[in-house]
């Protein structure tokens, strides 16, 4: 008999959280499992769990941001659906999903819930009412929850401390599917004509995708580009941050550094960079590194969350501080005066990637966790 699993995840983007969800129910044995997804309404994910026909709840009270009248909507609602569906497993992603979803599965008694944790929310710049009260309620869905998985294992030590939890917790690494990679002349004449302007051969071109959010710390990384004129830089992703980011390129006078956009299946695209980018100032472990190991980049990353774990500084990649203009020019200065070395990382960190980040293996720790109850 089939084992039901609901995936509950707040927003419906196509972020980390949401792209894990999309991965694991578009890959879990049809035979043994029977997935559904409740999340937030109207995002990427709700077109791609309909292209896949994959059944979901999508509930227009689910957002990111606080707000008690929708949050206690989604509470009722996300009750109401658990009770109908009965499901053998709650798989819970993103803080306020989880929370909710494991308080209700509690409620109607499910027999395994499995959080998991894309990045603890107290690592960001907050005040200290704000940390306590995140890590508080983190600790508590944790609590609640049978098993809490975690990408990095430097968030799960963070957790490793709290009280009545540490046999709950496991190391489950994200894993990728094979991406087919556009080549680099057809990548780089694509995002040419995008942004209509030419992106010559003897000019160091890097690249950034990730949501327009502060986290990612982009501002810091034009304000350091900006002072390269030998370099264009690339952001691909739109987000809350985009008029702010606009207005500083514009500030700066940076003709250099220019903002594409969302493009679907912008992966595919990588390869027409020649480095990549991540100047996040927090994170778990970023699917876009593991997307530009794949496509064999030579990686300049921040020291931040699970990065460090991926990424070994001047084997597998550059790591800079967070928060850096002068850190990531001097690295990048660096790294251009040498395209051998630049290759090598590149090579190194495919290795690895393709070595420890495989899909199918993170998708055989998970079915372990869904049957037996260990990774």
């Amino acid at each position: 008999m089939k084992k039901k699993i609901a995936f509950l995840v707040t927003k419906s983007n196509f972020g980390g959280a949401q792209r894990y969800v999309y991965d694991i129910v578009t890959t879990l044995p049809e035979a043994k499992f029977n997935p559904f997804v409740i999340g937030g309404a109207g995002g990427t994910l709700t077109h791609k769990l309909k292209e896949k026909h994959i059944a979901a709840y999508l509930l227009e009270s689910m957002k990111r941001d606080v707000h008690i009248a929708d949050d206690f909507r989604s509470l009722i609602e996300i009750f109401k659906i658990l009770k109908k569906e009965r499901p053998d497993i709650v798989h819970l992603n993103s803080p306020k999903a989880a929370g909710i979803g494991a308080f209700c599965s509690r409620l109607l008694r499910i027999k395994k819930i499995i959080y998991t944790i894309h990045g603890f929310a107290f690592n960001e710049d907050r005040n200290g009412f704000q940390k306590f009260a995140i890590k508080f309620l983190s600790w508590l869905t944790i609590l609640l929850s049978h098993h809490a998985v975690f990408l990095s294992e430097k968030e799960m030590l963070q957790a490793r401390h709290w009280p009545f939890i540490r046999h709950k917790l496991f190391l489950i690494p994200l894993g990728i599917k094979e991406i087919n990679f556009a080549t680099k002349q057809d990548a780089r004449d694509k995002l040419s004509r995008m942004l209509d302007v030419p992106l010559p051969e003897d000019r160091l071109i890097i690249g950034t995708i990730a949501e327009l959010h502060k986290n990612k710390g982009l501002r810091y990384a034009i304000e350091a580009l900006a002072q390269i004129e030998s370099v264009r830089y690339i952001v691909i992703g739109d987000g809350e941050e985009k008029e702010q980011l606009q207005k500083q390129i514009k500030d700066l006078n940076a003709s250099n550094v220019y903002l594409a956009g969302r493009i679907e299946n912008a992966a595919s695209l990588l390869r027409g960079f020649d480095a990549f980018l991540l100047p996040s100032i927090k994170e778990g472990l970023p699917y876009v590194l593991l997307e530009a190991g794949f496509a064999g980049l030579p990686v300049i990353a921040t020291r931040v969350g699970g990065i460090p774990e991926l990424i070994e500084h001047a084997k597998s990649g550059i790591l800079v501080a967070p928060k850096s203009p002068e850190d990531i020019k001097n690295k990048v200065v660096d790294l251009k005066k040498d395209r051998y070395v630049m290759a090598k990382l590149g090579q190194k960190l495919e290795e690895h990637v393709k070595n420890k980040h495989n899909l199918q293996l993170m998708i055989d720790k998970l079915l372990n966790l869904y049957i037996k109850g260990g990774a």
